[in-house]
């Protein structure tokens, strides 16, 4: 299993996603949701090249937390609408960003992977 890293750009996008899920859908959906998230994290661990990991660019992936959702005991969250960037190495996940699934992915790609 690899160990998870987030980058400076990763820390404030799971802010803001726990922020604004609170303040629109409560603590129940945020807590849901975090869960999730931590789920998805696990997965890419274990196997960063699981199905739903898919190429980007480069040396990028992404992987949307709708393919998490249904794995362990989560609590079922209807329609996760974030991608996590991420890059890997023999040792590590490296969490680039968490981007929401209307976002353009590729403006928010590292110059430099």
């Amino acid at each position: 299993m690899r160990t998870i890293r987030h980058t400076a750009a990763a820390d404030p996008d799971l802010q803001s996603i726990m922020e604004w899920t609170l303040e629109s859908f409560g603590r129940p959906a945020m807590e849901r949701y975090s869960r999730l998230i931590g789920r998805a994290l696990l997965d890419l661990a274990d196997d960063p090249e699981r199905p739903g990991s898919q190429h980007a660019v480069e040396a990028l992936f992404i992987y949307h937390l709708r393919h998490s959702r249904t794995l362990g005991r989560n609590p079922h969250v209807h329609r996760p609408r974030h991608f996590i960037l991420f890059r890997t190495t023999r040792t590590h996940v490296e969490i680039l960003r968490y981007l929401h699934e209307a976002m353009d992915l590729e403006q928010h790609f590292p110059e430099e992977p």
